[in-house]
């Protein structure tokens, strides 16, 4: 019964099924897509890419595999569209699995329309629009989920299980290659695994995989992986609210709606649960919630001993919570066409708004800033970049886009040119800001949301027993208030 079952649920072709998902994710991830600048965290991506082994070393193998993607990548070139094309093609993958695992749990038109809320969710869209490893994550997270439904499937051939465990092994070794995090997502499928009530040899595959990827998280914190990302916030309500926004939406109304509809997707879920016997069916029954709901309750665990609560971390859910949205339109609508398709259409444009507000929100604008520079720059001028670690990388970025000759940095700095992931020289601030003052006229470039700024009355006001050196003669400001451009000239005027 339960092969005539699959057979019902999957009597399209794939790619049919598919189709739709992945015609509106493509348009959705591809839609301004260089719109914004490199920020820092994708500056750092590149500078990566230049430097793949320092950077390795010093991140302790964090995003190893997706750097080693991207190098590959970027030998046709390194535009911001190209790089972040990259995260839409592995996102894409990502959608197509995620359909291919529905398809076992709500059916071919359930798969259907999980694909285009995929397609749509806000999480997906952010990060299949970023040049960092999460789109990788979501791809890697989707196919361990197919194999996990496929390996537990006692219906099919022994030797066909076996090669989806096979799979599943290759995606708990090299996920946390993807991100550290990651188990997360693994840990998440043992209750799913558990409620199958799998053969010996099965739970032997299954064990395998866990201890593979506990194994090469543990060999990431031992070169060093646990001390990136240290500034995360720990478990709270605010930092809980923050992080089921992303999942949802950033506007009140629409989070709490759809939050009430992943609700009833997991009741919807644990009810069917409940009357199925143990065996493949009541654990497909439970991937949705597995998936979608349990690697976010996992996050808020962990950070309430290793803070962690940043939304991007467990983003390998996102996928399953739109799969869980569908079960819970379809536990309402009962097989009324009417009332599932106008629940579809309601879905649809709470997650479009999403998308709107994503494309629509300010962001530190780097590109400004080079543009700037670059427009107003005279000959003898000098640039410092407030802070080397945090300022160059973006703006660094940024100025690779303008044409125009690479302005003077203060003398400690090294010349403007490729995004490096780590600095040959590491500078002091103090040092840096202290050389400054010998400068004729000097441009200043840094963020005001993270204080970058914070120095720069020790030129314009003086700095202990040490007079004021220059006076302000020009300030722009990005759009989101944040990037700020200073051009100060000496107290006594321009030399020279």
């Amino acid at each position: 019964m339960a092969a005539d079952l699959d057979a019902r649920r999957e009597a399209r072709p794939w790619w049919c099924v598919a189709a739709p998902g992945l015609l509106v994710g493509a348009v959705s991830a591809l839609i301004g897509l260089d719109r914004r600048p490199l920020w820092l965290d994708e500056a750092f991506s590149l500078g990566a890419v230049h430097q793949l082994r320092p950077a390795l070393r010093s991140t302790g193998g964090t995003m190893a595999l997706y750097y080693l993607l991207l190098r590959g990548w970027l030998v046709v070139g390194e535009s911001v569209w190209w790089m972040r094309a990259l995260s839409v093609a592995l996102a894409l993958i990502a959608l197509a699995v995620t359909v291919l695992v529905a398809r076992r749990v709500v059916g071919d038109g359930g798969a259907a329309v999980v694909g285009v809320v995929v397609g749509l969710s806000p999480m997906w869209v952010a990060y299949a629009q970023e040049a960092r490893s999460y789109a990788l994550v979501m791809g890697l997270v989707s196919t361990s989920w197919l194999a996990v439904v496929r390996g537990i499937d006692d219906a099919a051939p022994v030797a066909a299980r076996r090669r989806w465990w096979r799979v599943h092994l290759v995606c708990a070794l090299v996920l946390p290659a993807a991100h550290g995090l990651a188990v997360l997502q693994l840990v998440a499928q043992v209750p799913v695994v558990a409620a199958a009530r799998p053969d010996r040899a099965t739970a032997v595959r299954a064990g395998r995989s866990l201890l593979a990827v506990a194994a090469s998280t543990v060999a990431l914190l031992a070169v060093g992986a646990d001390e990136v990302g240290a500034w995360a916030p720990p478990a709270s309500v605010a930092a809980a609210r923050q992080v089921a926004g992303r999942f949802t939406s950033t506007r009140p109304a629409l989070a709490v709606a759809l939050g009430l509809v992943v609700v009833i997707g997991i009741v919807a879920s644990a009810r069917r649960a409940s009357i199925l016997p143990a065996g493949p069916e009541r654990a497909r029954t439970l991937v949705p919630a597995a998936w979608g709901v349990l690697p976010l309750i996992l996050l808020m665990l962990l950070s309430t001993v290793r803070p962690s609560m940043i939304a991007r971390y467990a983003v390998g859910a996102a996928p399953g919570l739109a799969l869980l949205l569908v079960v819970a339109i379809d536990a309402v609508a009962r097989d009324r066409r009417a009332v599932r398709v106008a629940l579809v259409a309601a879905l649809v444009p709470a997650l479009v708004v999403g998308r709107i507000d994503r494309h629509e929100a300010r962001v530190a604008d780097w590109r400004m800033a080079a543009a700037v520079v670059a427009e107003h720059a005279e000959p003898g001028d000098t640039l410092l970049l407030a802070r080397d670690t945090t300022t160059r990388p973006p703006f660094e970025a940024a100025w690779r886009e303008v044409d125009a000759e690479p302005v003077a940095l203060v003398a400690p700095d090294r010349p403007l040119g490729a995004v490096l992931r780590i600095e040959p020289r590491e500078i002091p601030n103090d040092e840096r800001w202290r050389a400054a003052r010998g400068a004729d006229r000097l441009w200043i470039v840094g963020s005001v949301r993270d204080r970058e700024l914070d120095r720069l009355p020790h030129v314009t006001e003086g700095w202990g027993p040490l007079p004021a050196t220059h006076r302000e003669v020009g300030r722009w400001i990005d759009d989101a208030g944040d990037v700020t451009v200073v051009l100060l000239e000496p107290v006594a005027g321009p030399r020279g």
